[in-house]
Protein backbone atom coordinates (compact mmCIF):
# COMPACT_ATOMS: atom_id res chain seq x y z
CA UNK A 1 0.00 0.00 0.00
CA UNK A 2 0.89 3.75 -0.52
CA UNK A 3 -0.71 6.70 0.66
CA UNK A 4 -1.25 8.43 -3.16
CA UNK A 5 -4.66 10.49 -3.15
CA UNK A 6 -6.90 7.90 -4.27
CA UNK A 7 -6.05 5.48 -1.59
CA UNK A 8 -5.92 8.29 1.13
CA UNK A 9 -9.55 9.42 0.60
CA UNK A 10 -11.07 6.06 -0.26
CA UNK A 11 -10.26 5.58 3.59
CA UNK A 12 -10.24 9.27 4.92
CA UNK A 13 -6.46 9.31 5.64
CA UNK A 14 -6.02 12.96 4.31
CA UNK A 15 -9.13 14.49 3.34
CA UNK A 16 -11.77 13.20 0.70
CA UNK A 17 -10.42 14.34 -2.77
CA UNK A 18 -8.37 11.44 -4.91
CA UNK A 19 -6.82 13.72 -7.16
CA UNK A 20 -3.10 14.18 -7.48
CA UNK A 21 -1.87 17.85 -6.75
CA UNK A 22 -1.19 18.35 -10.33
CA UNK A 23 -5.09 17.34 -11.37
CA UNK A 24 -5.64 14.13 -12.17
CA UNK A 25 -6.39 11.05 -10.88
CA UNK A 26 -4.06 9.93 -7.80
CA UNK A 27 -4.02 6.34 -8.53
CA UNK A 28 -1.08 4.82 -7.92
CA UNK A 29 -0.12 3.65 -11.50
CA UNK A 30 -0.79 7.71 -11.86
CA UNK A 31 1.69 9.01 -8.69
CA UNK A 32 4.61 6.28 -9.58
CA UNK A 33 4.61 6.58 -13.21
CA UNK A 34 2.73 9.08 -15.04
CA UNK A 35 2.43 12.30 -12.45
CA UNK A 36 4.08 15.48 -14.85
CA UNK A 37 5.34 17.12 -11.50
CA UNK A 38 7.47 14.36 -10.89
CA UNK A 39 8.53 14.09 -14.57
CA UNK A 40 12.46 14.56 -14.16
CA UNK A 41 12.23 11.64 -11.31
CA UNK A 42 10.00 9.47 -13.73
CA UNK A 43 12.44 9.40 -16.26
CA UNK A 44 15.41 8.52 -14.19
CA UNK A 45 13.12 5.54 -12.91
CA UNK A 46 12.41 4.78 -16.46
CA UNK A 47 15.97 4.41 -17.86
CA UNK A 48 17.23 2.48 -14.76
CA UNK A 49 14.00 -0.01 -15.46
CA UNK A 50 14.62 -0.40 -19.09
CA UNK A 51 18.17 -2.07 -17.73
CA UNK A 52 15.70 -4.78 -16.17
CA UNK A 53 12.40 -5.37 -17.86
CA UNK A 54 10.95 -3.89 -21.90
CA UNK A 55 9.41 -0.66 -21.62
CA UNK A 56 6.57 0.65 -22.10
CA UNK A 57 5.40 -1.09 -19.08
CA UNK A 58 3.18 -0.74 -16.41
CA UNK A 59 2.56 -1.02 -12.60
CA UNK A 60 0.62 -4.34 -12.86
CA UNK A 61 3.59 -6.00 -15.16
CA UNK A 62 6.54 -4.54 -12.64
CA UNK A 63 5.07 -5.89 -9.76
CA UNK A 64 4.87 -9.34 -11.63
CA UNK A 65 8.51 -9.79 -12.64
CA UNK A 66 10.54 -11.75 -10.41
CA UNK A 67 13.75 -9.87 -10.89
CA UNK A 68 15.03 -8.36 -7.67
CA UNK A 69 16.79 -5.64 -9.28
CA UNK A 70 13.31 -4.16 -10.00
CA UNK A 71 12.19 -4.23 -7.02
CA UNK A 72 15.09 -2.08 -5.96
CA UNK A 73 14.44 0.64 -7.94
CA UNK A 74 10.81 0.72 -7.74
CA UNK A 75 11.71 1.38 -3.95
CA UNK A 76 14.03 3.98 -4.29
CA UNK A 77 12.43 5.70 -6.62
CA UNK A 78 8.81 5.68 -4.38
CA UNK A 79 10.77 6.82 -1.05
CA UNK A 80 13.53 8.58 -1.79
CA UNK A 81 12.48 10.50 -4.98
CA UNK A 82 8.60 10.68 -4.56
CA UNK A 83 8.79 10.21 -0.77
CA UNK A 84 5.49 8.38 -0.81
CA UNK A 85 5.13 6.20 2.64
CA UNK A 86 5.20 2.66 2.22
Amino acid sequence: HCLCPEYSARFGLRGEDPRCSCGEAGSIQHCILECPQANDDITELYNQMALVVCLPTNLSQILSNENCDMYKILYYHCVHKLKLVI
